[in-house]
């Protein structure tokens, strides 16, 4: 498992500080690449996801172990190149669902980042919480999470006229599709703790023993 997540881990900074040297490179005008919306916003959005998450894992694993944070970088990856690639190929203006699916993907994704977090935070402190319990903490952080990120929308449609944020309704189906991401990651997640429990328990359902045999986990 430890050896897995190690390659994972370099394999997604590997890809994240590749894209982020890219966008760096056509914000200064190295590279020229059309865009829909800014470089500036690209680069704000992935510095600042992967440095919080970079930040919390580096003080989460120095009181437990390091299992994840290979596959949770991974996670941090898939909305921003989702994000990245539909800005620089123009998909945001040429399929008008494309944002909807980047909202629904942000969501996903930060409800799996945000998920271990919660559960690392209460297992250092020892805090013994019923799984709904931390799932709605985990739902509601990643609700804010989506709430930030129409935020930087808005002061990037201030700054520069990008017209990112788009009007009313579009912002609250964008918000609407964070909260659907993050619950259908909750789903998922809630089913393979019960896969885990299964397998803790002597059982052998196929299913789940494949799931967990991919995570690197020994049935």
């Amino acid at each position: 498992m430890e050896k897995i997540n190690t390659i994972v881990r370099h394999i997604a900074r590997l890809f994240l500080g590749g894209l982020l040297a890219l966008e760096i490179l056509a914000w200064i005008g190295v590279l020229s690449i059309d865009l829909d919306f800014t470089w500036l916003g690209l680069i704000v959005t992935l510095v600042i996801a992967w440095g919080f998450v970079e930040t919390l894992l580096f003080f989460i694993h120095r009181k437990i172990a390091d299992e994840w944070s290979g596959w949770l970088l991974l996670f941090v990856a898939f909305p921003l190149s989702i994000d990245a690639i539909g800005d620089m190929t123009n998909l945001y203006s040429r399929f008008l669902r494309y944002d909807e699916v980047a909202h629904f993907a942000g969501g996903f994704a930060s409800m799996a980042v945000l998920s271990y977090m919660v559960w690392a935070y209460f297992r250092i402190h020892r805090i013994r919480l019923p799984k709904k319990v931390l799932f709605l903490y985990s739902l509601g952080l990643a609700s804010i999470a989506g709430i930030l990120y129409e935020s930087e929308e808005f002061f990037e449609d201030v700054l520069f006229g990008s017209n990112r944020l788009g009007d009313g309704y579009d912002t609250v189906i964008d918000l609407l599709l964070n909260l659907t991401g993050g619950v259908v990651m909750g789903f998922i997640i809630s089913r393979l703790e019960i896969a885990e429990e299964h397998l803790e328990q002597g059982e052998n359902p196929p299913r789940a023993k494949a799931i967990l045999s991919g995570l690197g986990k020994q049935p």
